[in-house]
């Protein structure tokens, strides 16, 4: 007795068609970002930069005239839980998660930069920018045992930056050179 198989061919098709439409829930969401490790699971959620966006800030390059770039990254093996919400002159910044990266173009001149609004966090750092400039910060979780709890502010050198920046996402790309600042573009 010879069977027919297709219908069940058809019938696996079907289940399988089905299961693909549907994304299983504990899968990020197109605006949402995360780093997973073991069992830990980090996410933000952020309009996502365009390509060349995150092609720029990957290669470090100058904005255009008239614009400066703060590049902020949040890369050491040791930090892999948690957000790191940055402020930059009173505006919050793109929630940075562990190894991830967040552009940010400014207008020429001083900035303040803290981690925003802890009680113990590290001091503001002040960032003074030339046009065309580009500056990178490094985001480290602070030790125990330091004093200080939550994240310190590092300015980076280029080369360090450029290697610590190709290793992880760039998760977000903000524009505070508008009227109004803030935007995402």
């Amino acid at each position: 007795m010879k069977m027919d198989a297709r219908p069940y061919l058809l019938l696996a098709l079907g289940i399988l068609g089905g299961c693909a439409g549907t994304p299983p829930p504990d899968k990020p969401s197109t605006q949402e970002r995360c780093y997973s490790h073991g069992e830990i699971r980090t996410c933000t959620a952020y309009p996502a930069p365009s390509r060349q966006q995150i092609a720029e800030v990957k290669k470090l390059r100058p904005p255009p005239a008239g614009v400066s770039r703060l590049v902020l990254v949040r890369n050491d093996w040791r930090d892999a839980y948690g957000q790191a919400q940055l402020v930059l002159d009173g505006t919050n910044l793109p929630t940075l998660i562990p190894c991830s990266v967040v552009g940010v173009d400014v207008k020429p001149g001083e900035h303040q930069l803290q981690v925003g609004y802890m009680a113990g966090a590290a001091s503001p750092l002040r960032v003074t920018l030339k046009p065309q400039e580009v500056a990178v910060v490094s985001v480290r979780r602070m030790l125990p045992g330091t004093g200080l709890r939550g994240f310190s502010l590092l300015p980076l050198e280029r080369a360090e930056a450029m290697a610590l920046i190709q290793e992880c996402a760039v998760v977000g790309f903000l524009d505070q050179t508008a009227a109004g600042g803030g935007e995402a573009r």
